[in-house]
């Protein structure tokens, strides 16, 4: 106790705030894809819309308990592996939802998703307040800025690839990649 820590590794700012901003990128072109692709994905579940909106919620649902009972677990593994863990999980959920064909499968897509969106959320967050802090310098409505950015891109973007007869497994499983 009370040594003190030599060989301390220092991190790049620049670096730093360039993945922060690409993840929330990527945050908003996960969420921008789905929301336009329903349409095309909905009659292959063969569901009708109130199980649709009931299964639904439970991303959201999965999100919020992380949210409010996870932080502990996320500081413990660390936030470069939680934030990791959690884009290997929003890289398997819109690949998996491409080849879903069921309410079912439906169901364990938005238990991915649903991890996967808790999980970076509070790891990126948290990797952001503390560039904040060391930066003495408030970035985070504009990391916020960049997810809606990527939001409004990702479905402009798949409304083209619509447009050009693209199927939605196909823009799925590149979202995935």
């Amino acid at each position: 106790m009370g040594e003190k820590v030599t060989n301390v590794q220092r991190w790049n700012p620049l670096i730093v705030m360039t993945m922060i901003v690409a993840i929330f990128v990527f945050f908003g072109i996960s969420i921008g894809t789905t929301g336009v692709l329903w349409a095309e994905i909905l009659p292959v579940l063969r569901m009708d819309d109130a199980l649709f909106g009931t299964l639904s919620l439970i991303s959201p649902m999965v999100s919020i308990f992380i949210l409010l009972f996870a932080g502990n677990f996320i500081e413990r593994i660390g936030k470069r592996t939680s934030v990791s863990i959690g884009l290997v999980l929003l890289a398997l959920a819109p690949y998996s939802l491409s080849i879903a064909g069921s309410p079912l499968h439906f169901a364990l897509v938005n238990v991915l998703y649903g991890l996967g969106y808790g999980i970076v959320e509070l790891g990126i967050n948290s990797v952001t307040l503390d560039w904040e802090r060391e930066r003495q310098k408030s970035v985070m409505n504009y990391v916020h800025a960049a997810f809606c950015a990527g939001a409004i891109v990702a479905g402009l973007g798949v409304g083209q690839l619509l447009a050009a007869a693209w199927a939605y497994t196909t823009i799925l499983s590149g979202v995935a990649l």
